[in-house]
């Protein structure tokens, strides 16, 4: 294992052209550092380079709860972790169906968790080695801005022959939801009053032979709640494709824990402004190309 030689770099260094570097995403980063050796050594440096939102953890559970935690709302979008301590912590993404992340590893190119981490499928889209330079740093952040335009620019919207159902007791809010999809698209939007009704018309559309590819569903609803539903949806090997948005105005962790090892894709917050609906129909396209492999 290489000697941590990291150098530490004064802000300073940075405000000349030489190390200017435009941000055209908005970036928030998550370092798990055990030691944080290296996480003192990145964190000035990533701030530098314009990324406002750095934090560091030296657990795993503190990392994963970091994680969760703001997943909901302004989720992480880049996670940097070594060879020594991200395998627990990856897993544990992998099996919560968290929204995957641009992950960065700190390697060693002969060590053997890096080749344990290969063989058990986890994706190292970018590697760091000691010591970090701001040029390393410029370029790894220029290469993943170009791989997530590169993403970007290979999804395409819901086509109008997509179904979506809606699922809310509050005929209001249905109505509400509906005039933005069509406003958004020309989709084939159905709507349910409760889940009785919801999993009658997911049966229903598979019969027909044109499932839903969508279900936005409230959480809280009378007699059978939004995340029984998820779990019927992704539970089921008939049904488990189908991408799952949650709305909800819970703010409690373990409800959002909960969502998420159910398999949830994504969330909405109330109220639910035109675009934030766009926002995570962009997202749940893009998950679905990566799952379809034509986002890699």
């Amino acid at each position: 294992m290489k000697k941590n030689a990291n150098l530490k770099y004064p802000f300073f260094i940075h405000k000349t052209s030489k190390w200017r570097l435009d941000l055209n995403f908005h970036f928030k980063v998550l370092i798990f550092d055990k030691t944080m050796n290296d996480s003192r050594s990145l964190r000035p440096l990533l701030i530098s380079f314009g990324i406002k939102e750095v934090k560091s953890t030296k657990t795993v559970d503190e990392a994963y709860n970091e994680i969760v935690q703001n997943e909901k709302n302004e989720p992480y979008t880049i996670l940097i972790s070594t060879e020594e301590d991200c395998c627990e912590l990856m897993q544990m993404i992998n099996d919560s169906h968290i929204l995957k992340k641009n992950f960065i590893l700190i390697s060693s190119e002969d060590h053997p968790v890096r080749r344990d981490l290969i063989e058990d499928g986890v994706d190292i889209q970018f590697e760091i080695e000691r010591p970090f330079t701001p040029n390393l740093i410029k370029s790894t952040l220029a290469k993943i801005q170009k791989f997530r335009q590169q993403q970007m620019e290979s999804v395409t919207p819901l086509s109008g022959k997509s179904r979506i159902l809606v699922v809310d007791d509050s005929e209001t809010l249905l109505q509400y939801i509906k005039r933005i999809l069509n406003s958004l698209g020309h989709y084939r939007i159905d709507l349910a009053t409760n889940v009785k009704e919801a999993q009658r018309l997911i049966e229903f559309s598979f019969r027909e032979k044109a499932p839903y590819e969508l279900i936005i569903s409230d959480w809280n609803m009378p007699a059978v709640t939004g995340l029984t539903l998820l779990q019927s949806v992704k539970n089921s090997q008939k049904y488990q494709n189908i991408s799952f948005i949650m709305i909800t105005s819970e703010s409690s962790k373990k409800n959002v824990v909960d969502a998420i090892k159910s398999g949830v894709d994504s969330f909405l917050l109330k109220p639910l402004p035109a675009e934030n609906v766009k926002t995570k129909l962009q997202l749940i396209n893009e998950k679905k190309l990566k799952a379809m492999g034509q986002v890699v």
